[in-house]
């Protein structure tokens, strides 16, 4: 008859239930992971085609006097450059492109726009822990430029 110390059944099925739980793991957190990453990318992407719509408030009464080939550039209104970027993301408010999405600010200085957003990444793995989502922010910076006539 065996000792107990040299039986060595079920040792294989102590090291696959160690392994499906590592594996497990591994897939929830790239997963999550991913989803962070998607969601900061799309949040970002939707910043920089503002930020290119707030780039394009130019100040008109000063483009009409200068001229687009002045020296120091076009100069942008501000209002109308936090307008435009709130028009633009209108829509994507409206219809909750992401969860959470919020203009945090609109910068305008030296003829560049700065767009900053947040909203929030869902995660589906770590949700059913608790943790339903994330913040996450971007920015985007844009700025009009002319090419001067050739």
């Amino acid at each position: 008859m065996p000792s107990l110390l040299r039986d060595e059944r079920g040792s294989l099925l102590l090291l696959q239930a160690f392994l499906i739980v590592a594996v497990v793991s591994a897939v929830t957190v790239i997963a999550d992971v991913g989803a962070v990453i998607g969601a900061r990318q799309q949040l970002a992407a939707t910043a920089d085609q503002a930020a290119v719509a707030g780039a394009q408030a130019v100040d008109l009464r000063d483009y009409y006097a200068g001229g687009a080939a002045r020296a120091d550039g076009l100069v942008l209104d501000p209002a109308s450059v936090a307008a435009s970027v709130r028009r633009y993301l209108a829509p994507a408010l409206a219809a909750g492109q992401q969860d959470g999405l919020a203009l945090e600010s609109v910068d305008v200085e030296a003829g560049s726009v700065t767009v900053t957003l947040s909203a929030r990444a869902t995660m589906p793995f770590t949700s059913m822990l608790g943790v339903p989502s994330v913040p996450v922010r971007a920015s985007a910076r844009a700025a009009l430029m002319v090419q001067p006539a050739a």
